[in-house]
Order: structure tokens, then C-alpha cells, then sequence
């Protein structure tokens, strides 16, 4: 039984731009770091660095925009005990919990 009356999830499309800008900070560092095919990248330090730059980066945005295609992030959630919202960013974060308590008025927007 789910516990939320009604969530908002991060949208699929997001998360497709996401898998697409991983993949190609991905493969601009491995074509810099070791094909050299489109990029020619000259071994010098500034191109290593940006190619383990790229690899890393992209390689977290990646597995973040395929972490969130598999179990899409809840932003908004409301429940029994009240809203819960997104505040902090990151996959791993918790909701913050605003009770019904709390809210005076929601009023016509």
C-alpha cells in the first residue's frame, strides 16, 4: 500500500536529457582519453584532465539519469501527515515533511 495520497515524479524526459548529456561527456572523454579520433588530444595535463574530467562527470550523470528512469524522484508528495517536499537536491536526500499543522491557508494561488 502506498503511503502518499498523491505524488509529483521527476519527469521521464529529464531523465532521457540526462542519460544523453552522461553519454556525451562519456564518450568525449574516452575518444580524449583514448581513441583520439575526433578530438585529437595532444599528452599534454590540461587534456588528461579533461578527458578523466568527462569521463568522470559524465559517467555520474549517466548512472544518476539511469538511477531515475528506474525509480523516477518524487518531488512533491502529499500524505495524512502533510506535504512533502524536494528541498535539498540529490537522488539520496529525504523529503521535508510540512504537517498539516503548519499550513495556515493554501488560498487561490
Amino acid at each position: 500500500m502506498n503511503k502518499f495520497i498523491f505524488q509529483i515524479k521527476l519527469s521521464r524526459l529529464l531523465n532521457v536529457f540526462f542519460l544523453l548529456l552522461g553519454g556525451v561527456f562519456f564518450l568525449a572523454g574516452l575518444d580524449m582519453a583514448f581513441f583520439h579520433k575526433v578530438i585529437s588530444a595532444i599528452d599534454e595535463t590540461g587534456y588528461v584532465f579533461a578527458a578523466w574530467f568527462c569521463l568522470i562527470v559524465g559517467g555520474f550523470v549517466g548512472f544518476t539519469g539511469v538511477q531515475n528512469c528506474i525509480s523516477p524522484m518524487t518531488i512533491i508528495a502529499v500524505s495524512k501527515r502533510g506535504i512533502e517536499l524536494k528541498v535539498n537536491p540529490g537522488p539520496t536526500r529525504k523529503l521535508t515533511l510540512i504537517p498539516w499543522e503548519d499550513i495556515e491557508d493554501i488560498g487561490q494561488g
